[in-house]
């Protein structure tokens, strides 16, 4: 096997996994409460990398359009043909879809590796402060439920499939939330009320 190979396999298993992961997530659709370890690495370390790695583009870029005649004549070309303005957003929406993707290639791994593994058991009150319907794209008896941390008054939101007409009933009111805690978070494995 030669390098151009290995390189080909490389990318693709770097491209392709993320989107893998993902599509499992979407599946197994598990019901996770994330902590504040989970919390720090997906809304603070991921965009300052995802910051870091779009400058870093940015500059590389800038730096090869400077010292290379051909790449300048190839993005002058692309700049005309595509508009602008087109061209524009399309550079503006890279850091989007670098976050993206290392969402989907470090979070969604996370809530599986959670989901399928077995940890110990946990229990706690929360305030139920909205029951709504899913969507279109989910079952009818799916409801997505708001809940509120009594002690830090930090909201969660799930997706749940289970006795949705008696979760109506019970907005506003306190639940007792069972599952199992994780080091990043918490999978629930039933309500009580």
């Amino acid at each position: 096997m030669t390098r151009t190979h290995i390189a080909i396999i490389f990318t693709s298993i770097i491209i392709l996994l993320p989107i893998v992961f993902l599509i499992w997530d979407e599946n197994v659709d598990p019901p996770f409460i994330s902590n504040s370890i989970y919390d720090l690495l997906i809304y603070k370390l991921i965009p300052v990398l995802v910051g870091f790695i779009s400058i870093s583009l940015f500059f590389l870029s800038y730096r090869k359009y400077k010292s290379c005649s051909r790449y300048q004549e190839t993005m002058k070309s692309k700049f005309a043909e595509e508009g602008k303005i087109r061209s524009a957003l399309g550079i503006i929406f890279l850091p989007v879809l670098v976050y993206g993707w290392i969402w989907a290639a470090i979070g969604a791994p996370i809530k599986l590796w959670a989901y399928y593994s077995v940890n110990e058991y946990w229990s706690q009150e929360y305030r139920l402060s909205r029951v709504k319907g899913c969507g279109s794209d989910y079952e009818n008896g799916c409801a997505r439920l708001t809940l509120v941390d009594l002690g830090t008054n930090q909201t969660h939101s799930i997706r749940w499939y289970i006795d949705k007409s008696s979760l109506m009933k019970l907005e506003k009111k306190q639940i007792n939330v069972i599952g199992e805690k994780g080091y990043f978070g918490y999978i629930v494995n039933g309500l009580e009320w």
